[in-house]
């Protein structure tokens, strides 16, 4: 549940629409606040969602296609953690 005007509404997330950049949004401030005060602490990260093949995205729509000439942002966001 959720708050909302009036009260709390429910959210059914794979009945939502497919937002890409939700994962942006949400590595890229997982990389913000570890950068800023907590790079001794976190020692990896893990993204699972990982294909070489284009078409797992029917299957699984926040996959990230690594490999290939993508254009996903996502990869950029994941790569600073190695820096």
């Amino acid at each position: 549940m959720l708050p909302a005007p009036g009260g709390t509404r429910l959210i059914i997330w794979n009945e939502q629409p497919l937002d890409p950049r939700e994962r942006q949004t949400a590595l890229a401030a997982l990389h913000e606040v570890y950068r800023e005060n907590y790079r001794d602490l976190l020692s990896g990260i893990l993204y699972w969602k990982l294909s070489t093949s284009e078409t797992h995205a029917s299957l699984e729509p926040y996959v990230l296609h690594v490999g290939t000439a993508s254009k996903d942002r996502l990869q950029e966001i994941l790569l600073r953690f190695a820096r």
